[in-house]
């Protein structure tokens, strides 16, 4: 008898004794995790067990045949799975956590898909893999026969039913790398272990286990890295080093000092019922430690003020400062009122959910550790059961939270709350930082809400007003950062493809409207920046051909020989990317070349010609041009 058909048959039982009014020793939860066993398919089985129990005789007679045909069907499966694994080592490597080839995967879909008729956990039996593990397998080859990619090809794989034939298929590996370069200089171990590592399909660790166990071979991760490398069957993988972390960016105040506080809903499933409550932990900021919690049908003030008192209640004193996020239920008169005076009361800046790293991490692993359901409740409460069971759920967790060692220096949560340091100087120290910080905090909101343009949000109401829009989402905070001529083009836009017929499928909603005053404030950025562009080049021109107009006045005073030395340095000297320096000098000696007497133009020609050519810095190709410029204006014409 296999666990899932045990423990369908002990939820069935837990459920008879439940209708007779007895009492058991035992729950559901228990049962399955002694089997193994996961809820869902605990209860998957429960109804064909009871499907099977209801059944006639004849009927279940009539099934003899295609049972028959579904267990060789699966036994086929399994061999196809087995003969994989046993040709292909490291296809399945078991550990802590179990890593699983992509040639096994395509095997897997292959006959998941070639067997769709087959229910999802006899297949998953069938190849002696978890349902979890199979569900998500399945899930992304369906999502890329959606989309543009399609899956590997795939053999199909089926047993007659007159015989216990049971023929496999094995898809073929894809290389992404091999070995067949030379091996001259490596020892028989050498070319034995790229042999193996020609085969494997597992990770490196893996393939490094697999040789000292199984081939009585006992080298190192680091030498068979080299080895791999040396070969050409891997390339080092090198990490590259942590980048800096922003100074300043982030402020941890030492125990006690600040304390954090945010809501996370929790689901319960109540009799197959979904019921969502709040759970709203009151977290110390210097030591992570759960002070005060409180779970509440819905996130509220009063869930807030709670915890705070039972972390007062707790520690023995209140906390310097209070931070809490920006919702309506932690901005209103009735908290400030709960909070003593001599505690700080500070909000979060809006979109940077960082500034609770704190309490955000212990929700993420609350998540990990429980996953999004908590307690599934098989009997029929009030909500009032929903709410006692979360609160258990969650004192738990932040109870083993609180007493277990971080890794960083060894300490629990509760030990550094307990042996902080209460000098009056490092607390009011601190007190004096996170007053500075809400300061910049405030100031920058009101500067935000200064910046905002009424007239925008005048515009955008009455584009709202006008189309029927309904908002979805921060919207909103998106289009006061827009100007007025970019809403009032894009609900002209809108306006013109409404009348005309021309607005695309679904696009009558806001989210495109707002798309359309992106667009038309991106043409307009792009225009300014084309004009800004200009005026800079412009700038930069005239500021050119005044600098070299100040060179070129200094050299007046010399003769006309020594000028063009001068002029032939400048151009030489010039940098290749600077047209306008060239342009320039270029213009000057043409000009001064005109003033040369006729009867000295041969021997200033040669001067010049001598000086270009021993300039070897410059490259052949632009002393050529410049040799032929100087002849040409130097050399009187014959004509």
């Amino acid at each position: 008898m296999t666990p899932a058909l045990q423990a369908a048959i002990g939820l069935e039982a837990l459920a008879m004794f439940r209708r007779l009014g007895l009492r058991c020793a035992v729950t559901s939860s228990e049962v399955c995790a002694q089997l193994d066993v996961t809820r869902s398919y605990a209860y998957e089985q429960r109804v064909r067990l009871q499907a099977a129990l209801e059944r006639e005789v004849t009927a279940r007679a009539c099934e003899a045949c295609r049972d028959k045909d579904h267990a060789l069907r699966c036994h086929a499966i399994t061999i196809a799975v087995l003969e994989y694994r046993a040709t292909h080592p490291g296809a399945w490597v078991e550990g802590r956590r179990t890593v699983y080839s992509d040639g096994l995967r395509d095997l897997v879909v292959s006959l998941a898909e070639a067997n769709a008729d087959l229910e999802q956990g006899a297949f998953a039996d069938a190849c002696r893999l978890p349902l979890a593990t199979l569900k998500p397998w399945r899930a992304q080859v369906r999502a890329n026969a959606n989309g543009t990619s399609t899956p590997p090809p795939v053999a199909n794989v089926q047993a007659p039913a007159d015989t216990g034939a049971a023929p496999t298929a094995i898809a073929p590996r894809t290389a992404d790398s091999s070995t067949t370069s030379a091996t001259a200089g490596f020892s028989l171990e050498m070319i034995r272990i790229l042999g193996e590592y020609e085969r494997w399909e597992g990770s490196l660790p893996a393939f490094v286990e697999y040789l000292r166990r199984h081939l009585d071979v006992h080298w190192g991760r680091e030498h068979v890295t080299q080895l791999l490398h040396l070969a050409a069957a891997r390339a080092l993988l090198r990490r590259p080093p942590p980048a800096p972390s922003p100074r300043g960016g982030s402020f941890r105040p030492p125990p006690g000092v600040q304390w954090t506080s945010d809501g996370k809903q929790l689901k319960v499933i109540i009799d197959g019922r979904l019921v969502e409550v709040a759970w709203q932990p009151m977290v110390d900021v210097g030591s992570t430690a759960t002070v005060g919690a409180a779970v509440r049908a819905n996130e509220d003030t009063a869930g807030v003020v709670a915890a705070f008192e039972e972390g007062v209640a707790t520690t023995g004193d209140a906390p310097r400062a209070l931070l809490l996020d920006n919702k309506a239920c932690n901005t209103n008169q009735a908290l400030r009122d709960a909070v003593p005076d001599e505690t700080l009361l500070i909000h979060a800046t809006l979109g940077r959910p960082q500034n609770k790293a704190v309490v955000e991490g212990k929700f993420g692993l609350f998540t990990q550790e429980l996953g999004p359901v908590v307690a599934v409740v098989d009997t029929s409460t009030t909500k009032r059961l929903a709410l006692t069971v979360s609160e258990a759920v969650t004192r738990a967790y932040a109870a083993g939270c609180n007493h277990r060692p971080r890794r960083k220096d060894g300490k629990t949560p509760y030990e550094l709350y307990r042996d902080r340091n209460r000098s009056p100087e490092v607390i009011a120290a601190v007190v004096n930082t996170l007053r500075a910080i809400k300061d910049r905090i405030d100031q920058r909101a009101a500067r935000e809400a200064a910046g905002r343009d009424p007239r925008v949000l005048a515009a955008f109401e009455h584009a709202c007003t006008r189309f029927g829009f309904q908002d979805e989402g921060d919207l909103r905070g998106c289009v006061r950062r827009l100007g007025i001529e970019s809403i009032e083009e894009a609900i002209a836009i809108y306006a013109a493809k409404l009348r005309a017929g021309s607005l695309p499928v679904d696009a009558n909603n806001l989210r495109y409207f707002v798309g359309i005053a992106r667009s038309c404030q991106t043409d307009r950025e792009l225009l300014c920046f084309e004009e800004e562009l200009v005026a800079q080049i412009a700038r930069r021109g005239e500021l050119t051909q005044a600098y070299l107009e100040r060179r070129a006045a200094a050299y007046a005073e010399f003769d006309p020989a020594a000028r063009l030395n001068v002029i032939i340095d400048e151009i030489l000297t010039a940098p290749p990317i600077a047209p306008v320096a060239h342009h320039f000098w270029r213009r000057c000696l043409s000009a001064v070349a005109e003033t040369v007497p006729s009867e000295r133009r041969g021997a200033v020609r040669r001067s010049i010609c001598d000086r270009i050519r021993r300039r070897y810095t410059v490259t052949k190709q632009r002393r050529h041009a410049l040799v032929d410029e100087v002849v040409r204006l130097l050399t009187p014409s014959p004509l």
